[in-house]
């Protein structure tokens, strides 16, 4: 459902595979699903500031429910890729009582910011890198993300508007780096190139600060458009952050890009609704530390976000809590292996399926010769 509003590869196969396999020989079909996409349509709908986009949003997500009921109805098992939405999406079609439901998770070790495991063996609890302010003494946070995706740039924009102004006025020299293609950006062969704002049609958005204060004066305003970079980049410019922010609010699927936050050792301030599939939810704000050292800080209103991110920047002790245990949970999240106990529930299904099947064969059989 990426290609909106051409039909996902399901809703052109399934129908003509259930059409035409033969009774006693039909596959098992299992759909992976790599997101909510109806309710991430509803969420984007309801956080969206642009009228016409919130009204496509809307309608998307009015086409999409019974779309995914229909195609739901032809298969033996739906595969989420986190619990979390697949909860959602079991409250949102609770007459589906013969369907499984199931998981197919990646290994986290499959979503690494390094290229191998040797130049990158895995994090250690006990030792935290560096994490300096950049030449010139300006702390950095930092988010990532692709601004072409709307729940990246709904986020940004949130926080530019609720947060930023009074981050800027507790900590003047505070700088906001954006990692990430903008808003409105373009590419060809040559490259990835930002819009520009006079000669921007085809998009109403252009840049990450569209339609905050700040549209046309960001780098003024301590906020740093850095572009597309390289995964060897990204190192790079992370090293710096003091911490990342990541303010999604209409969150599905799984945030990858908190992964690259725990394996660099950096400390998150991130969204209940974010954190909730990688498995980091607790039950605090950014306003309270836990006994126990957290990965992240949890940041519900610009309250939280803010308080969270300013102790960040000045709390030592606070901090380096805070990157040990993002290191120490990477480590951990890297040794389990969702994906092997998932096959393993997925093929079990299936042969019970084909046992099944076997069984009903001899007496289809029979009847065919009476």
């Amino acid at each position: 459902f990426w290609n909106e509003p051409q039909p996902a590869f399901a809703e052109i196969v399934l129908p003509l595979l259930r059409q035409h396999a033969p009774k006693e020989r039909e596959p098992y079909v299992g759909l992976l699903v790599d997101d909510a996409h109806a309710l991430r349509a509803q969420r984007l709908a309801r956080w969206e500031t642009d009228p016409a986009a919130r009204r496509s949003y809307s309608d998307q997500a009015s086409s999409l429910v019974p779309r995914l009921l229909r195609l739901y109805r032809q298969a033996d098992a739906v595969m989420h890729v986190s619990s979390a939405d697949q909860e959602e999406e079991r409250r949102l079609f609770p007459t589906m009582h013969g369907l499984r439901w199931q998981l197919l998770r990646t290994p986290l070790r499959a979503m690494r910011l390094g290229s191998t495991a040797a130049s990158h063996p895995p994090p250690s609890s006990t030792v935290t890198p560096a994490r300096p302010f950049p030449a010139g003494g300006s702390p950095y946070l930092g988010f990532l993300g692709n601004g072409q995706t709307a729940t990246n740039h709904q986020g940004v924009q949130w926080f530019l508007e609720h947060c930023w102004p009074r981050l800027r006025a507790a900590e003047p020299s505070l700088r906001l780096r954006l990692v990430g293609r903008s808003p409105g950006a373009h590419s060809n062969s040559s490259g990835v190139f930002p819009c520009t704002r006079s000669a921007s049609t085809a998009s109403p958005r252009c840049g990450w600060a569209w339609g905050t204060q700040y549209a046309g004066r960001e780098a003024a305003n301590g906020i740093d458009e850095i572009g597309f970079l390289s995964s060897e980049a990204v190192e790079q410019e992370a090293l710096h952050w003091r911490a990342m922010i990541a303010p999604i609010r209409a969150t599905t699927g799984i945030n990858t890009k908190l992964l690259t936050a725990l394996e660099m050792s950096i400390p998150l301030v991130v969204t209940p609704a974010a954190a909730a599939p990688l498995g980091l939810s607790m039950s605090t704000s950014g306003t309270a530390l836990l006994p126990r050292a957290q990965p992240a800080l949890l940041a519900e209103d610009a309250g939280d976000f803010i308080a969270a991110s300013l102790r960040l920047v000045r709390d030592e002790p606070l901090w380096m809590a805070t990157s040990r245990a993002a290191a120490a949970t990477f480590a951990r999240m890297e040794t389990h292996d969702p994906a092997s106990e998932d096959m393993t529930e997925l093929l079990r299904a299936a042969s019970e399926r084909a046992l099944s099947a076997l069984a009903v064969a001899p007496a289809v059989a029979q009847q065919g010769g009476q």
